[in-house]
């Protein structure tokens, strides 16, 4: 169902969300930016290390790519609490995406915070240097915030 409502941006919808991206936040060639958070869980049965995060808690990760309106392009669910942002990228669709085909992002960019860093491939994390940057990172984490209450709130049902 996802895809159907979620999807990354076409080259002509990335020339638009870059341009939106500069006039509104003065970066130029910002095609999104990424976050993630953790979603708690029980301690799993079998491998449960793998799912225990920095935090102490046993958890999965939910990783979220927001454009300029703060709509989700791109959604992963599921990486075991252990795992890295750079990791959790790198294991995505669309990190493997960009890395078989790094002109997925035509040219431009991803901002993130520290834990996503430049790729050995042609991509395009950039850390936030700005207020403006941070302040869009930190609506993409309310997003986020949004989104695993969504999905906790779904699996309680």
């Amino acid at each position: 169902m996802s895809p159907q409502y979620i999807q990354w941006p076409s080259e002509l919808e990335q020339e638009y969300i870059s341009a939106m991206f500069e006039d509104l936040y003065g970066y130029p060639g910002v095609v999104g930016c990424i976050d993630g958070c953790h979603l708690n869980i029980t301690a799993p049965i079998e491998q449960a290390q793998r799912y225990f995060d920095r935090k102490k808690n046993y958890s999965i990760l939910l990783q979220g790519f927001c454009d300029h309106r703060l709509l989700f392009r791109d959604i992963s669910v599921g990486q075991p609490g252990s795992v890295g942002d750079k990791r959790t990228f790198a294991r995505s669709p669309l990190g493997q995406q960009i890395s078989r085909d790094p002109n997925v992002v035509y040219d431009h960019h991803l901002i993130g915070d520290g834990g996503y860093t430049l790729t050995d491939k042609e991509v395009l994390f950039e850390d936030f240097e700005s207020d403006i940057d941070l302040q869009h990172l930190i609506n993409v984490s309310k997003q986020n915030g949004r989104l695993k209450r969504d999905f906790i709130a779904q699996g309680l049902k």
